[in-house]
């Protein structure tokens, strides 16, 4: 399944692979779930732990909890489109919202 994005997310890690002056050509992406159910998101961590990814579960607020699923993402592995798309059917199969995902990169400094 192909994704219909005018900019596909593996184009936008290039694009961040062109600015980040410290690319090992990996980069760690955190695909993010939530829900107002912690029992729901404590089950799609458990899936996702035996799958190899770090987890981390966090309170936001009173009564809504976030999971942090964290992937080291190499150059030349599964597209990254191919992966969002397995995480939105896991936050379907297990009722909770994704949130989609970000990355950390240090840019290029100015010079002056």
């Amino acid at each position: 399944m192909e994704s219909k994005s005018p900019v596909p997310n593996n184009t936008i890690m290039e694009i961040l692979d062109l600015l980040d002056t410290t690319s090992s050509g990996s980069k760690p992406v955190q695909f993010r779930f939530s829900s107002f159910e912690e029992g729901l998101l404590y089950r799609l961590a458990s899936v996702l732990k035996k799958r190899g990814y770090q987890i981390q579960l966090v309170k936001t607020s009173a009564s809504q909890w976030v999971c942090i699923a964290i992937y080291d993402w190499h150059q030349g592995s599964e597209p990254l489109d191919r992966h969002c798309i397995r995480m939105v059917h896991l936050a379907d199969k297990y009722e909770v919202l994704f949130e989609g995902w970000e990355t950390v990169f240090k840019g290029k400094k100015s010079g002056k």
